[in-house]
């Protein structure tokens, strides 16, 4: 893990990286489960242990593929070192919701541009 860069096109086994192009998707989702968790549950005390709960399941299943099931394909190839940068990336994101005035329309836009990008970054192999 040392050897690892710290921005790189792409994270695999073979070439780590804390931070791709999918650790702005990981920002986006901080973001989006934010303002989605704020609004759905407005009184929950511990929205920020959910989100991180939610999240790091997320990683864990990245940690299975790659490192448990070895089905290592462009989307499941994923370092540790890389779900560090995806944290990371996605408490950021969470924290800059925070600071935003919540209502619909910011939890639509950021919602949107999330999955825009998410299908553009998965489609063209960005990350």
């Amino acid at each position: 893990m040392l050897n690892c860069k710290l921005i790189s096109l792409i994270d695999s086994t073979k070439s780590c990286a804390y931070f791709t192009p999918f650790s702005f998707i990981h920002f986006l989702s901080g973001m989006s489960l934010n303002l989605g968790i704020r609004f759905l549950f407005p009184k929950l005390r511990y929205k920020f242990y959910l989100s991180l709960a939610i999240h790091t399941i997320y990683e864990f299943k990245d940690m299975t593929y790659t490192y448990i099931l070895k089905k290592r394909d462009y989307h499941k190839d994923n370092t540790f070192a890389n779900c560090i940068g995806d944290t990371i990336s996605f408490i950021f994101g969470y924290y800059i919701a925070n600071k935003l005035n919540y209502n619909k329309k910011v939890f639509g836009s950021c919602l949107v541009t999330y999955i825009l990008f998410a299908i553009i970054f998965y489609y063209f192999k960005l990350g």
